[in-house]
């Protein structure tokens, strides 16, 4: 009995500390995007390019841990490769695959419109729309798998809004911009929502890092095809030589990675408090490098981030 509240408290930690790291990974590589846009030319690297070299880096680091953990387990004399196949042969259902195969070609859908809605719309108008993110998700988990939503945790939602409304200056969009936000927002909060429920151990025995490989083997697979069908003026590896690309690389893989551990301590709903958080972070950034803005914009910005650590603990 005594054990409990220690085994609550590490869980608890676990799920604090995974969502801070979502949000600082976040935070650099929606920054450092956001900056590589140029205004006549668009995106200074090719940004096709890029997303296959993010789900190929993640596919790798899920490749090794799962050698590692091979490596130390003294119980396996199976070679390492048929072992995992087996593993993950053994736990995979065709209706597990067929959600693995649409959240990896869903995923591609919204990260190619991201890029879309980067170029031609404000920033104010993108973080206040990405605010609605929790919302969306808490909607369709409801409607969805019948998740509840306690009134102190929707309350702490509603006071994030109002908070990031504060932050951001909505400036003049087109119709198309709107119409992408839209769609991009359901679809990204209805990956989330299927996400989490994939991680389920009522879903699936498999581990987090058996769903990554198949995952980002598949988005791989798909974000190179999208390349070979949307060819681009710039080489693959364009670019690749300047470091804040790089580090976008690295920081974009890792968002993804920690991503599925939010989702695993926490739930697709404070998965997508991420989404506003990161958006106040980057907001916060801007005022502070001289982007205009005062304390109500940072105050208001900080109210965001203690509502959703807020959320965590409720």
């Amino acid at each position: 009995m005594e054990i409990q509240p220690a085994s609550l408290s590490v869980t608890r930690l676990r799920a604090i500390g995974s969502f801070i790291l979502l949000v600082l990974f976040s935070s650099a590589s929606t920054l450092i995007y956001t900056y590589s846009i140029d205004e006549t030319t668009g995106y200074v690297y090719n940004t096709a390019s890029s997303q296959v070299s993010v789900e190929v880096i993640k596919f790798t680091i899920s490749l090794l841990g799962e050698y590692n953990d091979h490596s130390s387990s003294s119980s396996s004399r199976q070679k390492f490769l048929p072992h995992l196949a087996s593993s993950i042969s053994s736990s995979l259902t065709p209706n597990v695959f067929l959600l693995i195969l649409f959240l990896s070609f869903s995923y591609l859908v919204s990260n190619y419109l991201l890029f879309e809605i980067m170029r031609i719309t404000p920033a104010g108008t993108f973080s206040l729309f990405k605010s609605f993110t929790p919302c969306v998700v808490s909607l369709l988990s409801f409607f969805l798998l019948r998740s509840p939503l306690p009134p102190s945790r929707l309350l702490t939602i509603l006071i994030m809004l109002l908070a990031l409304t504060l932050t951001t200056t909505p400036e003049t969009s087109s119709p198309q911009s709107l119409l992408l936000l839209t769609f991009q927002l359901t679809l990204s909060s209805l990956n989330m929502v299927l996400n989490g429920h994939l991680l389920s151990p009522s879903t699936t025995p498999l581990t987090i890092p058996k769903i990554n490989l198949l995952m980002y083997s598949l988005g791989s697979l798909l974000n190179y095809v999208l390349y070979l069908l949307r060819p681009s003026p710039l080489p693959f590896f364009h670019s690749y030589s300047s470091p804040s690309l790089l580090i976008y690389l690295l920081t974009k893989s890792f968002t993804g990675l920690i991503s599925n551990y939010v989702f695993k301590y926490n739930g697709p709903i404070v998965k997508s408090l991420s989404s506003p958080v990161v958006s106040a972070v980057c907001i916060g950034v801007e005022r502070l490098g001289g982007g205009g803005g005062g304390r109500i914009e940072l105050q208001a910005g900080g109210i965001v981030i203690l509502t959703a650590c807020l959320y965590i603990i409720l």
